[in-house]
């Protein structure tokens, strides 16, 4: 899951969130402005599973390090409960409800791991 870093579109969602969220880890704000909105762009065509990881990237560097880039992440919500839930709040509210606590366990132990690994 979070190893893709390209599709046959380029660059995955996942890769442009992975860096959403390096970028929110250590606070810095480079990424939001070199990315200018590129990851909005390829919404359309992202894979699901990557189009749910940036979701949970975005609620977790916002939630944990409140940093996040709020274009980008509304991007991705919106996109997300179109997609996959057909504009369903209520839907897409009881799947993060089941779903957050293991997308957060997943992403600590990313976060742990990519420190670990400088």
């Amino acid at each position: 899951m979070l190893n893709r870093t390209s599709t046959k579109h380029g660059p995955s969602i996942l890769k442009l969130a992975s860096a959403a969220m390096v970028a929110a880890l250590v606070g810095s704000g480079a990424w939001a402005q070199a990315s200018g909105g590129a990851p909005a762009v390829r919404l359309a065509s992202a894979n699901l599973s990557d189009l749910e990881t940036a979701f949970w990237v975005c609620e977790y560097a916002a939630t944990t390090r409140g940093n996040a880039n709020i274009d980008n992440c509304a991007a991705v919500y919106a996109a997300l409960k179109e997609r996959k839930f057909g504009g369903d709040f209520e839907g897409l509210l009881k799947w993060w409800q089941q779903n957050r606590e293991a997308a957060y366990r997943n992403l600590a132990a990313t976060e742990v791991q990519f420190f670990a690994e400088r």
